[in-house]
């Protein structure tokens, strides 16, 4: 949903849900009247505008305290519940002091501040390290740079294999990084960035390879999908050392070894009679390197275009290794954003998911979520559609549904995954944490900065990563659009984890639908 809406009800007449356009009120859990988007401000001296940033569930105030406020002033000190923007203003500092004060934020029975300080007019900023470079060798190692500075400067590092040890204090100060071992094949360079005010000082860090060969273990393909009628495969490897097989227990009923040679191993793949898909691992070990296989398998009769390799799932933020995974997905297109479903495309995500799921159960099935909204019932207003409407809306046009209790776990809905099916949950879109990232695929990849915001999401997948489960969704809010850069729409198999969903669920409606192409 691209639109904040906070609806304050004073009396319930129907418990009904809705999402996109009406709020529920849950009487057990209290909201933070206040939330508070900027940290502490420091002025330079020579005077300067800064901006506070903050929400309010109600009526705010501003005062400024302090022993001499005389020297920084407020757009505004008081106004109405919502988003704001205040300026603070800072006078020139002619003294050889640094001052201070509060600014305080009082929204009825709710108090927060934050401080602000201005420097003096003698102080300013310093940073001097004690090196700019460094040339290491391949091994796990760790540097240290002597920094001298009259603030605590920020640190950042623009590759992974440099991690921060300490980082803290003032003054000459010696800070300790940790570089992991060279394994790759090629040199590699990062950065190390000090900032303070405006100073900026940075590290080149080098880090050869090894001059000793060590063992190798290759392939030119990692990851292998079969249909449900199995079939043979070969897998090509390359190593310096004698290469051995283990197929992982839980794989050895369907994958046999039928010829090895060298580098050369055959396989055979039997045949799937389930109707849930099934994954794979071989595991390749050649002396201390190893190698893993991945084998996915469709199941019967099920279309399944959207198996994760291990591979995208550390491209894409959510971890390292799949151990377990779902996708009820079909082999033609049946997403829609809400941006084109006409007038009220804001409060739209509603019946775009239900069309989207009456689009999954029918490949046929052509109306568009605007239709829907017009054909089938009257609004006024930005209202959406409630959680008794969609199911009403799926049934109508030849889908089956049930509804079911998600509060205090999602394993019914990881249950109903595996038989087929897929679900829609209302939900508060804010507690689905923002990714800046543009390029990785978990978290919501649009921010919502109001709690209250009702959305429908349809989830059609589960994955376990590395211990931490997701839900994989289709996100009707496509804003208008917004493709990763391979061309694939943000919108489709978005993957939100448990723990945000959990409170997503909790702050709004506690059920989810189910839905199904027969009957449940």
């Amino acid at each position: 949903m691209k639109k904040n809406i906070l609806i304050t009800l004073l009396l319930l007449i129907s418990f009904i849900i809705t999402g996109c356009g009406e709020s529920e009120i849950i009487p057990v859990v209290e909201k933070e009247n206040i939330q508070l988007f900027t940290k502490d401000v420091i002025f330079s001296a020579k005077g300067e505008t800064k901006q506070l940033k903050f929400a309010s569930e109600k009526d705010w105030n501003l005062s400024l305290k302090g022993d001499d406020v005389s020297w920084c002033s407020l757009s505004v000190s008081s106004g109405i519940a919502g988003d704001v923007i205040v300026d603070i203003t800072a006078l020139k500092n002619d003294n050889d002091n640094e001052r201070k004060l509060e600014v305080v934020i009082d929204s009825q029975e709710e108090t927060k501040s934050i401080i602000v300080s201005q420097v003096s007019k003698i102080f300013e900023y310093s940073l001097s390290v004690d090196k700019h470079s460094f040339n290491c060798t391949c091994e796990e190692q760790e540097i240290n740079i002597s920094v001298s500075s009259n603030v605590t400067p920020d640190i950042s590092v623009n590759e992974s294999w440099i991690s921060v040890i300490n980082s803290k204090s003032v003054t000459t100060k010696v800070y300790k990084f940790k570089l992991s071992k060279n394994s790759t094949f090629v040199k590699r360079e990062a950065e190390i960035t000090f900032v303070v005010g405006d100073k900026k000082e940075k590290i080149v860090v080098n880090q050869s390879i090894s001059d000793v060969v060590d063992d190798y273990l290759t392939t030119d393909k990692t990851t292998y999908d079969i249909s449900a009628d199995g079939g043979n495969i070969t897998m090509n490897l390359e190593s310096n050392k004698t290469i051995n097989l283990t197929i992982d227990d839980s794989s050895s009923s369907w994958i046999k070894n039928i010829s090895s040679k060298k580098s050369s191993f055959d396989f055979e793949i039997f045949s799937n009679s389930n109707t849930v898909k099934r994954v794979g691992r071989l595991t390749f070990i050649a002396g201390s390197e190893k190698l893993q296989i991945t084998i996915n398998q469709e199941g019967k009769n099920v279309v399944v275009t959207n198996i994760i390799t291990d591979e995208e799932a550390k491209a894409w933020g959510l971890g390292d290794i799949v151990s377990e995974q779902y996708h009820r997905d079909r082999n033609y297109d049946w997403y829609y954003d809400q941006d084109y479903s006409g007038t009220y495309y804001y409060a739209n995500c509603g019946p775009t998911c239900a069309v989207m799921a009456v689009k999954w159960c029918k490949k046929s099935f052509s109306e568009t979520p605007e239709q829907a909204r017009n054909k089938y019932f009257e609004y006024t207003g930005a209202n959406g559609w409630t959680t008794d409407q969609i199911p009403a809306y799926i049934k109508k046009n030849g889908g089956f549904t049930k509804t079911i209790s998600i509060y205090d776990s999602f394993d019914v809905v990881k249950d109903e995954l595996k038989k087929g099916n897929i679900a829609i949950f209302c939900v508060d879109i804010f507690f689905i944490k923002y990714n800046k990232n543009k390029e990785e695929r978990v978290k919501a990849y649009y921010e919502t900065t109001y709690q209250g915001s009702g959305h429908y999401i349809l989830i059609k997948g589960y994955v376990k990563v590395g211990g931490k489960e997701y839900f994989e969704v289709y996100d009707p809010n496509g804003q208008l659009g917004m493709k990763y850069k391979d061309g694939s729409l943000c919108g489709t198999n978005r993957y939100y984890s448990y723990e945000d969903m959990k409170w997503a669920v909790r702050y709004w409606h506690h059920n989810a639908i189910i839905v199904s192409d027969k009957s449940i």
